[in-house]
């Protein structure tokens, strides 16, 4: 059996008697409804006081999602202050690595955190790899990316 279809006339209809029984149940709801009405149309005011009239049906729940709401958005700023504090270090680190004597920028992620190649590891990757070995004629390895040059 095929259902019909509701025009618009008939579910505008719907919302108007739902919040005619919304503001006879709580009459305080008219005025939050008057000002949702101010920055929406009125069917997104009246979702809008739907969702009031659900909180104030059942204020425990409502209560409880509060709860979780600003339980989550403090994990969130902890989350954030955490990140800013590894990118400060980061920051630090990097600044005092161009600070050491001798400092060599990496050419290719602009990163200072670089030391030299050594004779002796520049001698076991050849004795390793042999003539392929990326070692050969380079002068610096980049902790960052991994490069050499």
């Amino acid at each position: 059996m095929a259902r019909k279809q509701k025009s618009i006339e008939e579910i505008d209809m719907e919302y108007k008697h739902k919040l005619r029984k919304i503001f006879h149940e709580y009459p305080a709801l008219y005025y939050k409804y008057k000002e949702y009405l101010k920055n929406n149309t009125w069917d997104m005011a009246a979702y809008l006081l739907f969702d009031k009239y659900e909180e104030m049906k059942d204020p425990v729940a409502w209560m409880k999602r509060q709860e979780e709401y600003a339980e989550h958005e403090k994990h969130s700023k902890q989350l954030q202050a955490a990140h800013a504090a590894r990118e400060t270090q980061a920051e630090l680190r990097e600044w005092q690595l161009s600070r050491r004597d001798n400092a060599v920028q990496c050419p290719y992620c602009k990163s200072w955190d670089t030391d030299p190649i050594s004779t002796a590891s520049r001698v076991a990757s050849v004795a390793l790899v042999g003539v392929a070995s990326g070692k050969i004629g380079k002068q610096f390895h980049c902790n960052k990316c991994g490069a050499n040059f």
